[in-house]
């Protein structure tokens, strides 16, 4: 896509003089009120001389954000200065862009949007109330629904742009450093403990990526990777990529390391290449069972390893930090249906503690006083509900490991419905989308569909085990990610040019 040069003409020579004017008088009397005129007439003459470049630059420069979370983790969340970090500061910038971006009109016909837009309505009402109680509290809590927005945002500006091919080419640039990345980052985290660097101006670790999220990333880019995606878009010109080999060895180190420190993490990866899998048994079946022999024999090699070393102790001390050995990543998976772990991690109370923190839940709202609106956004569940764990150093954990229970605690059973009925209809979509189009023989669409599909259903999963949505570098990666399929089934739905002229082979 040739993007159109922004020349100002006459307008913007008018807005130029104005702005100079305003600059003058507030240099001549130094009034706040004529500084703050400056502010505000500077900022709308930059947005009416640069509209038609603002949804680009809102893409590109959330793509950089996307990707520091993605590496940094929880720390990168922290860049700003206190209450606005940088996501809110991208929030603000995508609404201009989205405003001036002229395809908002286009979203109202997508069911999605008018369920996003519901459980906003029900979320606000659950926060406003408490603002003056909670403060600040009641709004970061309110992240839960409040991200929605940026899935509209993402959804006018790819529309605007149609840039969804130039999105997948930016994401197949990083998933190989990412998986090189992931598990240097996260031996490294732990060897150097305290001595990590921490972000300037707070005490949380510049390495603080989370297994759980790292998890959700292989997932989707071994997603990609198995749809053909990656190197799929040649627009006439041929380009050298580097050798998948090279990635898989990456991601399946990097999953070796994930499930040695966390089980939901793991669960999340696998999901994504299910979904794939499933939809995609022909396309994908050959590499599924030639990686999946490969898993296999490293998994006999792990076992051995794991249940003959340390044969003078077979019980490990139990601590709250898991080890990256072999008999913890066996340790995690098999605990997964059910067997008692002596692992270090405690696996068996970690699941216990979550159960019973749940139940107490339900039992508040679908069969308590707090059916109808919950708990609201501000108040510290943890607390309020008596399953408080992080110590007096620690920061205090405020939702359950569980995004679905977040939710009806804090919006009672409606809201908690609406915010299924987002998921629920957000999925039904994609698929569709994607059996229309591969009835079709739009190759490249379809699996573009089954690429964020699969994708989301890792997101969920993993969200079903940690406190992940409820955060910047969890919540704002996946509305954003709904946001781009919005947009695409937006695009297909309209027929768009783009989508059959480009396809990937198999």
């Amino acid at each position: 896509m040739r993007e159109a040069a922004v020349r100002p003409g006459f307008p913007a020579i008018v807005l130029i003089t104005a702005c100079a004017a305003v600059i003058g008088g507030a240099l001549a009397f130094r009034t706040s009120a004529a500084l703050t005129g400056l502010s505000a007439l500077c900022a709308i003459g930059t947005v009416l001389i640069f509209a038609r470049a603002i949804p680009g630059a809102f893409l590109a420069t959330l793509g950089i954000v996307l990707a520091g979370y993605a590496f940094l983790g929880r720390s990168f969340a922290y860049l700003g200065a206190p209450p606005l970090f940088i996501g809110e500061m991208m929030l603000a910038l995508g609404l201009v862009a989205a405003l001036v971006s002229g395809s908002l009109l286009s979203l109202v016909r997508s069911p999605v949007t008018w369920l996003i837009l519901a459980v906003s309505a029900w979320g606000a009402m659950r926060t406003l109330p408490y603002i003056g109680t909670y403060g600040l509290d009641a709004l970061r809590d309110a992240t839960l629904w409040g991200y929605g927005a940026f899935a509209l945002t993402v959804a006018a500006c790819v529309l605007s742009t149609r840039s969804v091919p130039i999105i997948a080419r930016h994401y197949e640039k990083w998933i190989l450093w990412f998986a090189a990345w992931l598990p240097a980052g996260m031996v490294l985290s732990r060897l150097l403990g305290d001595s990590v660097p921490t972000m300037p101006g707070t005490d949380i670790a510049l390495l603080s990526m989370k297994p759980g999220d790292a998890g959700v990333h292989l997932g989707g880019a071994a997603a990609f990777m198995l749809l053909g995606l990656y190197g799929g878009f040649r627009d006439g010109r041929s380009a050298p990529r580097p050798s998948p080999r090279l990635f898989w060895v990456l991601w399946g180190i990097s999953l070796l390391v994930v499930t040695a420190l966390n089980r939901g993490g793991f669960l999340a990866a696998t999901a994504a290449l299910l979904v794939v899998a499933i939809l995609e048994p022909f396309v994908v079946g050959k590499k599924i069972v030639v990686y999946g022999m490969m898993a296999i024999l490293a998994a006999a090699v792990i076992l051995v390893v794991s249940f003959n070393a340390n044969s003078a102790s077979q019980v490990a001390a139990i601590s709250e930090e898991r080890e990256l050995t072999p008999r913890q990543v066996v340790e995690n998976v098999v605990s997964i249906v059910g067997r008692q772990s002596q692992a270090r991690g405690n696996l068996a109370s970690t699941k216990e503690w979550r159960l019973d923190w749940w139940g107490v839940i339900v039992d508040y709202t679908i069969f308590g006083r707090y059916f109808w609106d919950g708990k609201g956004f501000g108040i510290n569940l943890a607390d309020d509900d008596g399953f408080q764990v992080a110590t007096e150093d620690q920061a205090p954990l405020r939702s359950p490991h569980n995004v679905y229970m977040t939710a009806l605690a804090r919006m009672g059973v409606p809201g908690a419905a609406l915010w299924v009925a987002v998921q629920v209809c957000f999925g039904l979509s994609l698929v569709q989308a994607y059996l229309r189009a591969r009835f079709a023989g739009a190759l490249w669409w379809a699996r573009m569909n089954l690429w964020i599909l699969a994708y989301w259903s890792a997101f969920l999963v993993n969200a079903s085990f940690d406190v992940f949505l409820e955060g910047p570098q969890g919540g704002i990666w996946f509305w954003c990610l709904i946001g781009l399929g919005i947009a695409v089934l937006e695009m297909q739905r309209t027929g768009i040019p783009g989508g059959r002229s480009v396809r990937t082979t198999g």
